[in-house]
């Protein structure tokens, strides 16, 4: 959990360690340079994650944590295929 907090600040996202806990949910939080917005995300799910950063590079920085099974291709494509169903079953 620490090393993807400092990951996600490498990146310009500020988690705030008491915050962050495995979830299926994308999660909004703030820069590093904007402290009081939620201009970034964030997706944990336990063992994979990634991190988003609106005013920084803006793309998806995908974490590969040592310990846990790592990201792949399909893997990324999956994950964005079932955010985009549930983004249109809210709609």
């Amino acid at each position: 959990m620490t090393t993807f907090i400092n990951f996600a600040r490498a990146h310009g996202v500020d988690i705030a360690p008491g915050k962050l806990y495995a979830s299926e949910k994308v999660k909004r939080c703030p820069t590093e340079a904007h402290p009081r917005s939620k201009n970034s995300a964030y997706f944990w799910d336990g063992q994979r994650s990634w991190v988003f950063a609106w005013d920084g590079e803006a793309r998806v920085q995908w974490f590969n944590d040592p310990n846990a099974k790592p990201w792949t291709e399909a893997g990324k494509a999956a994950w964005r295929a079932k955010r985009d169903a549930a983004r249109k079953a809210e709609e």
